[in-house]
């Protein structure tokens, strides 16, 4: 039976501010890179590093794994729905993961979703350094958003942390239990609502698809949406104060930047001067690869000193690109990182790592072209799982996370 494997790569470039060149550091795990199997196969859902490399992914088997700074093992544990029972005092089942946090002190916060008999409802839970559940965190050790208010949650997106500890949670709710509506939450550092957030701790907004948060010096929330405005959907930003007040919305670019083909969102970054980079794919299109970095000033209009006015386009010349993720490093480096696979040759599959200058264009003094290819272990590079990048900078190295596909049976 063929499996999916996720394979967790570091890749380390040039310390001194990743200037000249690029290469494998295989020093991570002594190999450059760790790999799992499980005889059930798996996928790699999510991950997220701490600032120290610390990271935990999740897998689609609910497998949440941690492993050390130097890339070893550490520990791998999983949620089941009868953990989490005494929330809802009902049986549960079908919990699946959907987002994971790496938090600097040492802990992990993991948001999925959970069926019930009234329906899907959505679980935050916050988990001890070693693995175990964190029971001083909400009610023994988590959190749910039920009838509050009228307000149920239903279904996570994603789950960022503030600079001050806090959590913000956006997500899928029904109101009075009416719809779906887009929201946002914000939690203590306890698990409790933060009821300076809008009074309440939680808001609702007719904006759609949100998907994830920025935050800048001032502690100001971004949000990049999907809004629909007559027959066609546009790409939007939201700002937030910290109290959850809505500042302003504007209008970045049409939702067909690719052609006719809609983009699809995966992540966003934000520089130490507020300005914010969205990364995007194509979606809905079986043979064009192009991927992109639209770039927004704080005033949320698009940075036309960037690329072609705002938005950075990239299309590999040998390899169909999946998706697009971003990192950014404290001075303002940004990197994309995406899997390719060969047009004509589906086995020949490559991590990408794209390094930026400030405007937008591709750096040629990283690796020669901006670009640089790591090639599988074994297998090939699996683009259905979302490859991810982190700045660390107590390593000052750019961590990955890829999935692999082992179609050669390489691995027991």
């Amino acid at each position: 039976m063929k499996k999916t494997l996720p394979t967790i790569l570091l890749i380390l470039l040039t310390i001194s501010g990743f200037a000249q060149i690029s290469l494998l550091d295989t020093s991570y795990n002594h190999i450059g890179y760790w790999i799992l199997t499980d005889t059930i196969g798996l996928e790699l859902e999510c991950s997220s590093a701490d600032n120290t490399g610390r990271l935990v992914t999740a897998s689609s088997y609910e497998l949440i794994i941690q492993h050390k700074p130097d890339g070893s093992y550490d520990y791998a544990t999983r949620i089941y729905p009868e953990d989490l029972e005494h929330l809802f005092d009902t049986v549960l089942t079908n919990y699946q993961v959907y987002d994971i946090a790496a938090l600097n002190t040492g802990k992990t916060l993991v948001v999925g979703r959970v069926t019930t008999p009234m329906g899907h409802r959505m679980v935050l839970t916050q988990l001890n350094n070693e693995g175990s559940v964190d029971t001083t965190f909400a009610n023994n050790g988590s959190f749910i958003l039920n009838n509050y208010q009228g307000i149920t949650a239903i279904m996570p997106y994603r789950i960022r942390v503030q600079p001050d500890g806090k959590v913000i949670l956006c997500f899928f709710a029904s109101v009075n239990n009416i719809g779906q509506h887009t929201a946002l939450l914000r939690l203590n550092t306890n698990g409790t609502l933060d009821n300076t957030f809008n009074n309440t701790g939680v808001r609702i907004s007719d904006n759609i698809g949100y998907q994830f948060m920025l935050f800048n010096q001032a502690g100001d929330i971004h949000v990049p949406s999907l809004k629909l405005i007559g027959n066609n959907y546009y790409l939007g930003m939201t700002q937030f104060n910290s109290a959850g007040d809505s500042l302003q919305t504007k209008i970045l670019c049409p939702y067909d930047i690719f052609g006719q083909f809609h983009m699809s969102l995966s992540n966003a970054v934000i520089n130490l001067h507020g300005k914010m980079y969205i990364s995007a794919f194509n979606y809905g299109s079986t043979n064009s690869d192009s991927v992109a970095i639209i770039a927004v000033n704080t005033d949320l209009t698009l940075d036309n000193t960037f690329a072609n006015g705002g938005i950075a386009v990239y299309n590999d010349p040998t390899y169909r690109l999946d998706k697009l993720a971003i990192a950014i490093s404290p001075t303002g480096q940004l990197f994309g990182i995406s899997v390719g696979q060969n047009s004509n040759d589906q086995l020949d599959t490559r991590l990408l790592v794209l390094k930026y200058k400030n405007n937008g264009q591709l750096n040629t003094a990283f690796d020669g072209d901006g670009v640089y290819y790591q090639t599988p272990p074994f297998g090939i590079f699996y683009s259905n799982s979302p490859a991810m990048p982190y700045y660390v900078p107590q390593q000052n190295k750019l961590l990955a996370t890829a999935a692999i596909r082992d179609y050669d049976n390489l691995l027991p």
